[in-house]
């Protein structure tokens, strides 16, 4: 239990500020699976989803939930998933301008969903208690957050609540940002834990100390099993810069860090293992896979090297040297691993996709090169170009890729070529016949400049 004590309140006054207009493509797990649709902000103060060109939703936004200190696409009310667009509408009252005032409740799938929403003052700041729904809400991840306004801040404790059990938080300060010890789902969202408690009845969390809204000193990384009751093991760790400067913005790692893959859980046990300095990591990272059900046996599965000597306008990490890398998709029961060089951060050469099916079969099956349609395992790779190191990785030559839902069974893969990061020209489509154990041609695709063909085989 946290003590926060002596809290005053302060008023803040909100600017009238209009959205920037601007198009974002969003790439999200709805139910499990990627998908991608684009949100289109408006001068009008809207946001428009769309997805193949298709208009799903036009909403309008509050005017003075906008922060103009951050880009519109963070704009707290948009929504996250497909399912939100399809279920979720707030009710309530607009007053003069379009702001929202007075008490708005949520509506999901057509019924009211129980205590969550609040109240608006008069000029449509979130004012006293509020329930809110998780970032990603759907209905195989219901969670949500409960904690107090003030003139559109947080202020004080906030908890996270799942399947009516309470997940502690932490606290704010006045100034809407988090401090002292907190309690957090991981990168302080449920961006894809709670889908998978549903699958895995496991998440992640991270634990350790705000100052001002910035992390500071260690934080551990736990894994949680949702049974009757929570329980942790620590899986990661790290050290944050103390950042007392106020010249600091932002929190910075430093030091030995173990972190975990995006979507960690039973079935991707997954970690990285290396150095940070000031916010970037340097030198040698490893990637570390532990089997499933086994918890003392741990593979170094790939991994790689990192610059070491950053300049000042280097904006991220970046990747030099041979690195064997994991594909989004990687689980215990379908392993695929992608391998090739990297340049001041760009792919060139060869790269290489491997597979295995599971962590019994030791070793890495290599794309053959020839009789593909009669190979039992699939191959893959292709050719980035080595003379456009200035610009991102662009693909050339030919190529055989693995379909965006590829996975244990359904093994779709494509073989083509491309032109300068294009396709271009005949493209095959293969799918393994799980009755003989092949990959048979299932569909051809013609690329051109205007037009592309299809033609289908039923197999």
């Amino acid at each position: 239990m946290y003590e926060f004590e002596n809290y005053q309140f302060k008023t803040v006054s909100s600017d009238h500020n209009s959205c920037q207009e601007g198009i974002k493509q969003l790439e999200v797990y709805d139910k499990i699976a990627r998908t991608k649709f684009q949100m289109t902000f408006t001068k009008n103060n809207q946001i428009i989803y769309s997805k193949d060109g298709v208009i799903l939703r036009v909403q309008e936004i509050n005017i003075y939930k906008i922060d103009k200190n951050k880009d519109a696409f963070s704009h707290p009310e948009g929504l996250n998933n497909l399912e939100q667009i399809n279920n979720l509408v707030w009710q309530g009252e607009y007053g003069q301008n379009k702001i929202k005032i007075g008490k708005w409740i949520a509506i999901w799938k057509g019924e009211v969903l129980k205590e969550v929403g609040g109240y608006y003052s008069d000029n449509g700041q979130k004012q006293g208690l509020w329930k809110e729904l998780i970032k990603n809400y759907q209905t195989e991840g219901q969670g949500f957050e409960f904690g107090l306004y003030f003139n559109n801040f947080r202020i004080g404790k906030w908890n996270y609540f799942y399947k009516n059990k309470q997940i502690n938080g932490g606290y704010y300060n006045d100034q809407n940002q988090k401090n002292g010890k907190w309690f957090e789902l991981y990168n302080g969202i449920w961006e894809y834990f709670l889908v998978y408690i549903v699958i895995s009845r496991s998440f992640v969390v991270y634990n350790g100390e705000y100052n001002n809204g910035k992390k500071v000193g260690k934080w551990d990384i736990l894994y949680g099993e949702f049974e009757d009751i929570l329980q942790f093991q620590l899986k990661g760790c790290g050290f944050y810069d103390d950042q007392k400067q106020l010249s600091i913005t932002a929190s910075k790692k430093i030091g030995r860090w173990v972190e975990l893959i995006h979507d960690y859980g039973r079935d991707s046990q997954v970690s990285y293992q290396g150095e940070y300095q000031n916010g970037k990591k340097i030198g040698r990272w490893d990637i570390f896979f532990q089997v499933s059900g086994d918890y003392c046996r741990f593979e170094l599965i790939g991994g790689g090297t990192y610059k070491e000597d950053y300049k000042e306008n280097d904006a991220n990490s970046i990747k030099i040297g041979r690195w064997i890398e994991l594909n989004n998709e990687f689980k215990n029961w379908l392993q695929v691993i992608i391998t090739g060089e990297y340049k001041n951060g760009h792919k060139f050469g060869r790269w290489d996709i491997l597979f295995r099916e599971s962590s019994n079969n030791l070793e890495f099956k290599k794309m053959q090169d020839q009789n593909y349609i009669k190979n039992k395992y699939f191959r893959g790779g292709g050719q980035y170009d080595e003379e456009s190191l200035d610009r991102d990785s662009i693909k050339i030559g030919k190529w055989t890729e693995l379909y965006d839902g590829f996975n244990q069974d359904t093994q779709i893969t494509y073989s083509g070529e491309y032109i300068k990061g294009k396709k271009i020209g005949r493209w095959d489509i293969f799918l393994k016949n799980w009755r003989t154990i092949e990959n048979e041609l299932m569909q051809q695709i013609q690329f051109n400049t205007k037009y592309v063909f299809q033609r289908w085989w039923i197999i």
